[in-house]
């Protein structure tokens, strides 16, 4: 009798060790204010403010927000899947393509500011192939 209560608290410690973990992670529109400005071209383009996320940094693409979740396992623990599931969404219509992520600023004082560097047209076009017009 010992042995089987034994071996069912082993059981049952090794399944709810092992089974699936759950979170959730929330995105306000809030989060998301857009500004129009002049780019060094002097054409037009919108960009995200008061955000609370980075964005992407490769020049020429664009500076869109996005963020990064850093999750503790226990030791031992590994990871074998993550589902991501959409339970909502809200669609931004923009009168101006994005602002493209620039160059970093100059390092010192006095030093040349890199130059504009303008929306690279393949990740526009490959943008426009993804996203519903």
């Amino acid at each position: 009798m010992k042995n089987f209560i034994l071996l069912s608290v082993l059981i049952a410690i090794t399944t709810l060790g092992s089974g699936q973990i759950s979170g959730s992670i929330r995105f306000s529109p809030d989060d998301f204010q857009m500004r129009d400005t002049l780019g060094g071209n002097n054409l037009a383009y919108t960009y995200f403010s008061t955000n609370p996320y980075g964005f992407v940094e490769t020049p020429g693409f664009p500076s869109l927000p996005i963020r990064y979740e850093r999750f503790i396992l226990p030791f031992g623990m590994e990871i074998d899947n993550i589902v991501i599931s959409v339970t909502g969404s809200e669609t931004f219509f923009l009168d101006h393509e994005i602002y493209p992520a620039q160059k970093a600023v100059a390092p010192c004082i006095g030093c040349l500011t890199p130059d504009f560097q303008s929306i690279d047209t393949t990740v526009m076009v490959q943008l426009h192939h993804f996203l519903p017009i």
